[in-house]
């Protein structure tokens, strides 16, 4: 498609999509709009509404992939995508099914923080988190997710925590995330708790972020962390030689791993208030 190369042309897409999904939600009896209202122009376009179902599918997937697309139009892609996922979410609309029409793109987009060196590449990545993570964050969650969602979601993570531009994104999306019920979770407190020590008690990666609210995002996720075994509190810490002679149950070996490494960061944390 040679009219993608253009910012305008993501930019308009972007509210046209989500103009024509507000007006099918009130099609089908949710909170919604009386016609499609473009923002850019600021114009009302009265359809016919059975030709809004089908505008809005086909305008909906009607750019190409986004890795297609030139790193500033694949923000502003991923940029749109998180506005219509804002708006489903509004009306509690199922995970699953958020994940059935964007997840393929989320995915996609999320894996490129280990391979993107650009600015605005990550800042597009970033974006991707942001929506992944409101997207299985959100309350009220009516079904369980795809156990496929589940590991790509967990493997997103694990890569974006390894990027010094996303992972201040994640801690400040992830706060309630160790908080939901979600299956396996405790997977990746290894990668969290290493994600706080470079945030705790110094900040050794760069951030536009304001430094006390990376600090208060990185102690709410350590908070929860702490929380999850409920016989934390009553394993002592034990040093690295220690715990690889540990033996037993995997969840007794999970608990003192956590216990050891959540000690060492509520040091860290102390010296803040030194």
């Amino acid at each position: 498609m040679r009219w993608t190369h253009r910012p305008k042309a993501i930019q308009h897409w972007s509210s046209l999509s989500l103009a024509l999904t507000k007006r099918v939600q009130s099609l089908i009896g949710e909170e919604g709009t009386d016609g499609v209202y473009v923002s850019e122009p600021n114009i009302k376009l009265d359809l016919p509404s059975e030709f809004v179902y089908y505008a809005w599918h086909r305008v909906l997937y009607l750019p190409p992939h986004p890795l297609q697309l030139p790193p500033a139009n694949f923000t502003l892609h991923m940029l749109g995508i998180r506005q219509l996922v804002d708006t489903f979410c509004q009306s509690k609309t199922d995970g699953n099914t958020l994940l059935h029409m964007f997840g393929t793109f989320l995915f996609d987009a999320a894996s490129r923080a280990s391979t993107s060196l650009d600015h605005e590449s990550q800042r597009g990545c970033s974006e991707a988190f942001i929506t992944l993570c409101t997207i299985f964050c959100q309350p009220e969650q009516k079904q369980a997710f795809l156990r496929t969602y589940i590991e790509k979601f967990y493997a997103a993570l694990s890569v974006g925590l390894k990027s010094p531009f996303c992972l201040p994104t994640l801690l400040l999306s992830c706060t309630e995330l160790f908080a939901s019920d979600l299956e396996g979770v405790r997977i990746l407190v290894p990668d969290f708790i290493t994600a706080i020590n470079k945030v705790l008690p110094k900040l050794r990666v760069e951030s536009n972020v304001p430094l006390d609210q990376l600090r208060l995002a990185a102690i709410k996720v350590l908070s929860t962390i702490m929380c999850l075994p409920n016989y934390l509190d009553k394993i002592e810490p034990t040093g690295r030689e220690e715990m690889e002679q540990v033996g037993g149950d995997q969840e007794q070996v999970i608990a003192q791993v956590v216990s050891y490494q959540v000690n060492k960061i509520k040091r860290k944390v102390r010296l803040l208030f030194v």
